[in-house]
């Protein structure tokens, strides 16, 4: 007989701060396991960057950029003595920081139901996170693992066998996202796109990991698209450089950060959606753009390959592309921009793949995953 699910005391540890996929849907996460009658917290280790989110309240445990050793052990001992007073049913870690050190202390702790969920390929974790990761899951602190697509789980293929038998696959899904409801010329008015140049959407943090200098060489070998970016980060001066560098200024648009109800808009007002990452576990942008209906040109990994293909007729909302092969790049966003049926059968195929990742799935997975063992 199947298990009821019941109300638990659920304490969920991210590793910092910051407005990312695996933040975000740590607190929508949260806020969809209070609405089932959990009680939920939501703490992040340090702050790179304040999260300002309605969806769920959390808290941080070292008000820093930057911990250093002694902020490091801080925040274990913190940890710890938080998990010793409150006594939660189930600890929920998100990302490798807190994987380690949340698991190690709610072990120590007494913590029953040790809940690790990975968001991202852990072989793209540093080495030192790599080795303690395999270290506790072999020494048994983690009790169950949540991946967040079946090309993550397939990199946990050295954890022993009983842990790879705990180990399930619940994908993402989106809180409240509702596509444009803008023509497509008024989107572009709003952004102050030329109505009828083709423009490529882009939407993520100016980091290593979205390979941003790629997309710019490509759209430097592109005539008459127009590229516009929404996001902002560390990175932003050296992107602005090799815009200069290559001369495609009057190509790229850079909007800063685009508030999260401003993103349906920008989507409508793409003609396909570009995501250079080197990795991602399973993109929450990306499901926007399939939700928005939006073609997808993406790097061609398994994570990505799993979201935007039919697992059944292998149609694809999109172009997937090898990382570094710039002709094939090119080629894909000539392919949509001059077939305007690849474009449209791309766009269908999107709006079909969302339905395979809603936020109650994604809810109702981890609700019955974080049930603990019966006796």
């Amino acid at each position: 007989m199947a298990q009821t699910p019941r109300a638990l005391k659920i304490a969920i540890f991210v590793s910092f701060a910051n407005v990312a996929g695996a933040q975000i849907a740590a607190l929508r996460l949260a806020h969809g396991l209070k609405d089932k009658g959990h009680d939920v917290t939501v703490r992040f280790l340090y702050e790179q960057v304040p999260v300002n989110s309605t969806d769920h309240p959390h808290e941080v445990v070292l008000k820093t950029a930057r911990p250093g050793v002694k902020g490091y052990l801080k925040i274990v001992r913190t940890v710890y003595q938080t998990l010793k007073r409150e006594k939660p049913d189930v600890v929920l870690t998100f990302l490798p920081l807190a994987c380690v050190i949340g698991q190690t202390c709610a072990w120590a702790a007494g913590i029953k139901t040790r809940v690790v969920s990975h968001r991202m390929p852990i072989n793209t974790a540093s080495s030192v996170m790599r080795k303690l990761d395999l270290l506790l899951a072999w020494a048994g602190a983690y009790t169950k693992v949540i991946c967040v697509s079946n090309a993550v789980r397939a990199t946990c293929r050295n954890y022993p066998k009983w842990l790879l038998d705990r180990t399930v696959v619940v994908h993402n899904g989106l809180l409240g996202f509702v596509p444009s409801l803008l023509s497509k010329a008024d989107a572009r008015a709003r952004f102050g796109i030329p109505a009828d140049q083709f423009t490529l959407v882009a939407i993520g943090r100016f980091v290593p990991q979205k390979h941003y200098p790629l997309m710019l060489e490509v759209v430097s070998r592109l005539d008459d698209v127009l590229l516009v970016i929404g996001g902002d980060g560390f990175l932003r001066q050296s992107l602005e450089a090799e815009i200069a560098r290559l001369g495609i200024g009057h190509k790229v648009k850079l909007l800063g950060n685009v508030g999260r109800a401003d993103v349906p808009d920008l989507l409508q007002a793409g003609d396909a959606f570009i995501q250079t990452s080197t990795y991602e576990g399973q993109s929450n942008t990306v499901l926007e753009g399939l939700t928005a209906g939006i073609p997808m040109v993406l790097h061609d990994v398994p994570e990505q390959r799993e979201t935007i293909e039919d697992p059944q007729t292998g149609k694809l909302a999109g172009e997937l592309v090898p990382l570094n092969d710039v002709d094939g790049w090119v080629a894909a966003i000539e392919r949509l921009r001059r077939d305007t049926s690849s474009r449209d059968a791309a766009s269908e195929q999107a709006r079909r793949q969302a339905q395979l990742f809603t936020y109650d799935r994604m809810i109702d997975g981890f609700n019955r995953t974080l049930q603990p063992e019966q006796p």
